[in-house]
């Protein structure tokens, strides 16, 4: 396709649709990855909702957007977008406040009044996410991300944060954080605690460090929610000030606690 003149483009808000580039792009798997789809999946959904998933089977992330005036965007029954070329349509929709959009021939074409951007999708089948993101968690609490994010982040060792756990032990009103090597710490090292809103049944799970990390820091606005069912489904972090971003992590056994 030489020319897009002859398509029908919709329009659409650039910094809401770049937001949902920026808070999911991270579970994108490596195009190494031979058992995960290497994409971003965006698909229509009830309630006039465009909706953006990636998931490299460990974890996922979620995000959405509203649909005003995208209808007519020719999705089906969703696209595959490659990593490298939702890096591409971040970068382009830097600086814009409009975007237009269409799909053509498998691809998915971008335009400004500065660029025109043709990316071509993934002819592939995207899991059915949906089946493992909970309907109910009942329990959780709120706590301050900037402060939540800090307190992690000072626990890594960058030469081992690909292998490094953190384990929650949640209590009334108090979350309890230690942190290991898999396969080598029996035991967490160094225990902090942060004051949360919670008063239940004591709790106690272990993820990856990193994937928490990355999770807490795409979430919008100043303060995060973990939510949780029991020890063998996964965590979900999502945005207080903002519900339409969903993060969900699968727990790592680790040694009992010490």
């Amino acid at each position: 396709m030489d020319s897009s003149d002859d398509l029908d483009f919709v329009t659409c808000n650039a910094a809401v649709l770049r937001s949902c580039l920026e808070r999911t792009i991270y579970a994108i798997p490596s195009d190494k990855d031979p058992y995960s789809v290497a994409g971003l999946f965006c698909h229509p959904s009830e309630g006039n909702l465009i909706c953006f998933a990636a998931t490299d089977g460990h974890r996922l992330a979620y995000s959405q957007m509203p649909s005003d005036g995208m209808q007519a965007l020719q999705l089906g029954e969703g696209i595959v977008i490659p990593r490298k070329g939702v890096q591409e349509i971040r970068k382009v929709l830097k600086k814009e406040t409009k975007a237009f959009l269409a799909v053509h021939e498998n691809c998915l074409i971008l335009k400004t009044l500065d660029a025109l951007l043709k990316v071509q999708l993934l002819d592939k089948e995207f899991p059915k996410y949906q089946v493992i993101i909970s309907e109910e968690r009942p329990f959780g609490f709120n706590v301050d991300k900037k402060a939540f994010h800090a307190a992690l982040k000072r626990m890594v060792n960058p030469s081992r944060s690909k292998w490094q756990y953190v384990r929650f032990t949640i209590k009334s009103g108090v979350l309890e954080f230690g942190f290991g090597d898999l396969g080598f710490d029996h035991f967490d090292r160094g225990v902090y605690a942060v004051a949360v809103e919670y008063e239940g049944k004591e709790f106690a799970v272990a993820f990856n460090i990193r994937y928490v990390l990355d999770a807490i820091q795409a979430a919008p606005g100043s303060r995060v929610r973990f939510e949780w069912v029991d020890e063998r489904h996964g965590g979900a972090f999502i945005g207080v000030d903002d519900p339409s971003y969903l993060a969900l992590i699968m727990p790592v056994v680790v040694g009992p606690l010490s």
